[in-house]
């Protein structure tokens, strides 16, 4: 398969559906077991966060207000090590003005982690 990692589960998708799952950073492939990497008793998808200030640390605002890519890739870590993988930074209320540079920063960060 193409991917990185190659795991295996007894349930994958449905309730008797085992099989494997190809993955880098996106899912390569589901298909049938086959030779794989590790296996599991159960293979589910990631968490979406929907509404993240900050963790630990780190907040967001401060993040964008410094340009600290450092610490917006610590939060990625972070969330991706708690089993997030997609989130939504959250900006806590400021004038309407304030938020363009913080929209900028974000949109043309690249990710390391939780996207």
């Amino acid at each position: 398969m193409a991917g990185d990692v190659v795991i295996g589960a007894d349930l994958l998708v449905g309730p008797d559906v085992a099989g494997s799952v190809a993955f880098s950073r996106t899912i390569d492939s589901i298909g049938p077991a086959g030779r794989v990497s590790e296996h599991f008793p159960i293979v589910c998808g990631g968490f979406v966060d929907v509404q993240v200030n900050g963790i630990d640390e780190h907040d967001v605002w401060s993040i964008c207000s410094r340009g600290d890519i450092d610490s917006l890739h610590a939060v990625e870590n972070r969330l991706l090590d708690r089993g997030v993988t997609s989130w939504l930074p959250t900006l806590v209320s400021h004038p309407l003005p304030d938020y363009a540079a913080a929209l900028d920063f974000l949109s043309a960060a690249p990710s390391v982690g939780a996207e």
